[in-house]
């Protein structure tokens, strides 16, 4: 994790502000980051840099299967330069948001397969 990505965390973190457990549910933010959001076609155009990492990750997902590993390392990759580049803070924390989730995924095997197994 780059280390401006790394200091927001840590930011977000240490704030005195309380956080409620809406806020701790995964968000949905710009026109595709968020679990089962967004337009599946990719065609709508994304709002900044966070959203178009998340549409590449929808449309990954789409083209290999949910929860490929290959997808998300994409993610993982590229999301870090998306944050430093997106303007927003609600953009900012859904990006940091997407890349902390996933990175743990990417730990514990198979993670989201477990957690959202299809029946």
């Amino acid at each position: 994790m780059s280390a401006p990505v790394a200091s927001e965390l840590a930011g977000i973190l240490a704030s005195d502000d309380r956080i409620t457990p809406e806020e701790l549910s995964f968000p949905v933010y710009g026109n595709y980051c968020g679990f089962g959001h967004g337009d599946p076609t990719g065609k709508t155009p994304p709002i900044d840099a966070v959203d178009a990492v998340c549409r590449k990750h929808d449309l990954c997902y789409r083209l290999r299967g949910d929860f490929d590993h290959r997808c998300d390392h994409d993610l993982i990759e590229n999301m870090p330069d998306a944050i430093a580049s997106t303007p927003s803070p609600q953009g900012k924390n859904a990006g940091l948001l997407a890349l902390l989730y996933f990175s743990l995924a990417e730990r514990n095997l198979a993670l989201g397969e477990t957690l959202f197994k299809r029946t």
